[in-house]
């Protein structure tokens, strides 16, 4: 989500999806709202690709929601593509002070990233006609933001989705012999707008209904209990794109947390009286034509960091060591909910469900590099991390920390105690050296391994991405990708070297981390920012302009 200022004649907000199946639609919201009374018309831009089609366009506000008419047309100096989509204030009988949503529905065919702009045309009684764009840098003090979207190839590693039909249920209910300190339920889920939840989780000791989660008709996710929320976030919930959630209950804190794409959405305080032994947990499809698509359920006594779940939420497995997995399911079609033992004191029941292939960004694990250093040559060994889908090992080499080279390739053996490995021999001259391994599945899907990077440091442990937006004014995002954890400085610099701002100093775990560095307060120009970990450093540029 992209939240932008307000030195223009409307206001804009844009949210979009985070995994997007490749050659599925997929839906962006943007909400705006007229702040000029002088402005009678607006004619709203969406800027793509030659390949990306623009599918519909839906209108909403307080009181209405309906299709609008869009068309192909031309916006200034774009040679892409051009949507114009009429907004005419008085035959939606608008006024400059409330706010309107509109759902865009698009679809690429064959990409794996894309970009998606914006324009307007604010247009005047006099005839005067004010442009702004999402390429209006050097003009405007705002420009309008450009959108990542990047998809995924479904790989046949994700196995089977559960399907709730419409009228469907699936409910699991729990006997725990004693009471439970921490709970945490993850999931992913494909679901869609409707009036009714498709979660809803209960204490069936005392009848109490500890959270529901829903769609409602603006595409966010909503409970019922939002009045009683300490802490609660609008989260764009886009059709036909998976959602991860996760749901973690403490005793400890007396808090029920729930996040929605690692995005905290809702946070709130249990009831004394709570118990987190005698629970309810249901997944719901009361609409009249619409199916749901459900994958990974877990369901744990989770004492880890949170962040831990997080990290692998891709993947169908993996241990925490101070954790107890009560029951995971991943809806595979051999029905395996259908036989837990009686002893576990959990009890499944459903109605109305079926299997389909599922598309959910589930990922086989890449193997992990280890690099022997020898007087003449690197050894580069690795294991398969788990067993399944491998095809083939490419491994790739750099001397920069891109333009890789394949250098050795083997095929996948069905042995997980297999060491693959391969003897480089060192380069005279070439004092760093990059090793990343690919991995190229049997249904066609490729995952990389981390980089390692051998040489005056012995590994890279992260890459540090460029700001977005960038110029920016006055916010931009910084962000990290660690391949693994360890101990990072991220300051912001002026451009004679004068620290600016700490954003960050102390231990990151593997993942992305994001920052934000507010400039409100800063002149235009051009300032540094700076990731450091006691092997390495790296150092980007961005433009403040105001």
């Amino acid at each position: 989500m992209q939240t932008y200022g307000q030195e223009r004649p409307f206001l804009f907000k844009v949210d979009y999806p985070d995994y997007v199946p490749k050659n599925n639609s997929f839906e962006i919201s943007v909400v705006t709202r007229t702040t000029d009374p002088k402005c009678d018309d607006i004619h709203f831009f969406v800027l793509v690709d030659k390949s990306v089609q623009l599918e519909d366009v839906v209108y909403i506000d307080d009181i209405i929601k309906k299709k609008i008419h869009f068309e192909e047309s031309d916006f200034h100096d774009f040679y892409g593509k051009a949507y114009r989509v009429a907004i005419n204030l008085d035959s939606l009988g608008l006024t400059h002070d409330i706010f309107y949503q509109l759902i865009l529905k698009l679809k690429a065919y064959d990409k794996n990233n894309i970009k998606v702009a914006f324009g307007f045309e604010c247009l005047y009684p006099n005839q005067e006609v004010k442009v702004y764009s999402s390429y209006d840098f050097l003009n405007s003090k705002n420009p309008l933001p450009i959108v990542p979207i990047r998809f995924y190839t479904p790989q046949a590693k994700a196995g089977g989705a559960l399907v709730l039909k419409p009228q469907s249920y699936f409910n699991i209910k729990f006997d725990m012999p004693e009471e439970q300190n921490k709970l945490l339920f993850e999931f992913w889920a494909k679901t869609s707008q409707t009036d009714r939840p498709f979660l809803k989780l209960m204490n069936t000791s005392t009848g109490e209904t500890i959270t529901t989660l829903g769609i409602n008709k603006n595409h966010i996710l909503s409970t019922a209990e939002s009045e009683e929320n300490e802490y609660f976030h609008d989260c764009f919930i886009s059709n036909n794109s998976w959602t991860h959630y996760s749901i973690f209950l403490s005793n400890e804190s007396a808090e029920v947390s729930i996040r929605a794409n690692d995005e905290l959405f809702m946070k709130k305080r249990l009831e004394s009286t709570c118990s987190l032994k005698d629970l309810s947990f249901q997944l719901m499809n009361y609409s009249k034509d619409k199916s749901y698509s459900f994958d990974i359920l877990r369901i744990w006594d989770f004492e880890n960091d949170l962040g831990l779940s997080l990290l692998n939420k891709h993947y169908r497995n993996y241990s925490a060591d101070s954790s107890k997995l009560y029951v995971s399911f991943d809806f595979d079609e051999d029905d395996s909910f259908m036989n837990i033992p009686s002893t576990s004191n959990i009890e499944v029941k459903y109605n109305n469900i079926s299997h389909s292939r599922s598309d959910a960004p589930v990922f086989s694990k890449a193997p992990e590099l280890n690099v022997i250093i020898y007087g003449g040559f690197y050894s580069v060994e690795w294991q398969q991390a788990e067993l399944s889908l491998a095809k083939e090992f490419i491994l790739e080499r750099s001397f920069n920390g891109g333009d890789f080279e394949d250098i050795h390739s083997v095929f996948a053996e069905e042995d997980l105690n297999k060491l693959y490995y391969y003897s480089d021999e060192k380069k005279p001259g070439n004092e760093i050296v990059y090793y990343r391994l690919k991995q190229i599945n049997k249904g066609g899907a490729v995952v990389y391994s981390s980089t390692v990077k051998i040489g005056q440091v012995e590994q890279l442990t992260f890459n540090l991405e460029q700001n977005f937006p960038n110029p920016f004014n006055p916010e931009t995002r910084i962000t990290i990708e660690m391949l693994e954890q360890d101990e990072v400085e991220i300051y912001v610099y002026d451009l004679v070297g004068k620290k600016i701002q700490k954003l960050h100093e102390g231990s990151l775990g593997q993942g992305r981390h994001s920052f934000v560095f507010n400039g409100a307060n800063l002149p235009s120009g051009i300032y540094f920012f700076e990731a450091k970990t006691p092997t390495s450093s790296v150092v980007r540029k961005m433009i403040l302009t105001k």
